[in-house]
């Protein structure tokens, strides 16, 4: 959440972060405009992905999207082996790419999840995904439609520990808003256009 103080500087407008950091608002503001210009939901998810990689510290990235009730990967970017699927819409349960237990668990609480070095938190240490694909820090947020969660954008960064600091986390939660809207926008472009 934003504090209610706002400080002006000579050139941009800077507010204070609930941590105590201070961030550009007119650079959360061009962000959100870069998403919300999008209307094709392939496109959407390519910006979504550069846009998380480069503001957030992501070195992977997979969108999960749910329609007609289940859970489905519609985006993986992973900028270590360059691999890249758009819109393969491949069954959550079905796939061996994510682990199934943080996703689920942010998709129950509705609340992200935020670890430095994912191979010391005791539930997770045993975890097959995380010991063969060497993670280290991991972030994994809703993205909420009108009080439901209607997808999950995980994150990984597998160079750095603590790669995702509170104010990366306070960024994308001010960011998710128009990446929910952009989404839902998208998606009704697309059922108008068949």
């Amino acid at each position: 959440k934003l504090s209610s103080r706002i400080l002006k500087t000579t050139r941009t407008e800077t507010s204070m972060l609930s941590s105590g950091s201070v961030i550009d608002l007119q650079s959360i503001l061009k962000l959100s405009e870069t998403i919300a210009q999008e209307v094709r939901l392939e496109k959407l998810i390519k910006k979504i992905f550069r846009l998380v990689m480069i503001n957030i510290g992501a070195e992977k990235a997979m969108l999960v999207l749910r329609k007609e009730g289940e859970f489905y990967i519609e985006g993986v970017e992973d900028t270590k082996t360059n691999h890249s699927e758009i819109l393969q819409s491949t069954p959550l349960a079905e796939s061996t790419q994510l682990p199934h237990t943080i996703i689920n668990h942010v998709y129950k609480q509705g609340e992200s999840f935020v670890s430095g070095n994912i191979n010391q938190e005791k539930r997770y240490k045993d975890n097959i995904y995380y010991r063969k694909n060497k993670a280290l820090s991991v972030l994994c947020s809703p993205i909420i439609h009108k009080n439901v969660c209607v997808g999950v954008l995980y994150m990984e960064n597998n160079s750095l520990e603590n790669a995702f600091t509170n104010e990366r986390l306070e960024l994308l939660k001010l960011l998710s808003t128009s990446m929910e809207v952009s989404i839902e926008n998208a998606r009704l472009y697309e059922k108008k256009e068949k």
